[in-house]
């Protein structure tokens, strides 16, 4: 069995590594965002920016590269007081948009106003765009996935239109299926974890090195307080005539201190083959803002802390669509304030692989 991983910093390392990422869809696609009823998001490239003077929409929802939004007029634009945007968008309003849900027909916006988002002095430019067609703004707001993508003018041809469904909606008998899928996992897990020393080498700091130490023996010594996954979530994407695919979240821990383990899982949902084992979720276990949140710096000293024992309530796996023959899978990844959401491409040799079409933000 190959198990794949993903670590840290998604874009960054395998820049620095000088991995190629994957090709998006299209250069022109973009990543777009529910946005109350009737409009969407489209979020663009980062930018420098100065918004000082410029009014500001009140509105705000969840994964929005943004904690305030800017509504730029012409004038400002002409200024110089923005750089341009990398990647470029030739935002225009009235500019129709296509956008792909990943459940039904692609829905067609049209581009009503260009913002700019900012999160702590980092800035995106962007577009709320209008759906025209009341049935497709009704079918849009009742969906389970908020998080899109887009393409400017007729779009693209060949989009799957197959939702991210949770499992025990989807047909199976979830606790007969459910203990065959996280056995096979609680397997791969340990296969990842079967040295005390996992992830020691990334860490100066003795006493979070000692920390780490402790909570890979508990994992590796399997103790029936730890022997399976706390929790887990389990979404199932079954396009017709093709192997269904499962995409799974699973956390370990205790009744008391930091969970021991985590992973983000795409596995085949017929022969239970592992196509992607992400460690990312544990490895921000182990950092030392995880673990010793209350700390103030240079103390040794730390007050009591409650760890969060589930599962984030934002699904790592947002959307996911088949594109002509490859499939696209939009991911997020989240720790306190900072997020990134990422569109990779699944391979079956390889795993996720990321590719371009990307945004994130961050405290510092």
């Amino acid at each position: 069995m190959k198990i794949f991983s993903v670590g840290l910093g998604i874009l960054a390392a395998m820049a620095c590594a000088g991995a190629q990422l994957a090709e998006p869809p299209s250069k022109d696609m973009r990543i777009a965002i529910r946005y109350g009823y009737g409009d969407v998001l489209i979020v663009g490239g980062k930018c420098t920016a100065d918004p000082k003077g410029l009014k500001r929409v009140e509105y705000r929802v969840p994964l929005m590269p943004a904690r305030r939004v800017f509504l730029p007029t012409p004038e400002f634009l002409a200024s110089g007081r923005q750089s341009t945007p990398e990647p470029h968008t030739e935002w225009k309003a009235g500019d129709h948009w296509q956008v792909y849900t990943g459940s039904g027909a692609p829905v067609t916006v049209v581009v009503d106003r260009i913002v700019l988002f900012e999160f702590a002095h980092q800035y995106h430019d962007g577009v709320i765009a209008h759906i025209m067609d009341p049935e497709g703004a009704n079918r849009i707001t009742g969906l389970l996935a908020t998080v899109y993508l887009a393409s400017p003018g007729n779009g693209l041809t060949g989009v799957s239109q197959t939702p991210l469904l949770p499992e025990h909606n989807s047909g199976y008998t979830p606790d007969e299926d459910s203990g065959r899928i996280i056995g096979v996992l609680v397997r791969a897990a340990h296969k990842v974890l079967h040295d005390k020393n996992w992830r020691l080498e990334h860490i100066e700091t003795e006493l979070v090195k000692n920390k780490v130490l402790e909570l890979n023996t508990m994992f590796i010594e399997n103790k029936d307080e730890v022997s399976f996954p706390n929790e887990s979530r389990i979404l199932r994407w079954a396009l017709p005539d093709q192997q269904p695919l499962l995409f799974v979240q699973l956390m370990w821990s205790r009744y008391e201190g930091p969970p021991l383990f985590a992973a983000d899982v795409v596995m085949e949902r017929n022969t239970l083959k592992i196509l992607s084992f992400d460690t990312t979720p544990a490895e921000e276990m182990r950092t030392d803002a995880a673990l010793f949140p209350n700390c103030t710096a240079g103390s040794f000293k730390c007050p009591p802390t409650v760890y969060s024992v589930m599962l984030d309530p934002v699904n790592r796996f947002l959307n996911v669509w088949k594109i002509g023959t490859r499939t696209f899978v939009l991911t997020y990844t989240g720790y306190n304030s900072d997020f990134s959401v990422n569109l990779q491409e699944l391979r079956s040799d390889k795993g996720l692989i990321p590719t371009s079409l990307a945004y994130s933000v961050n405290e510092n």
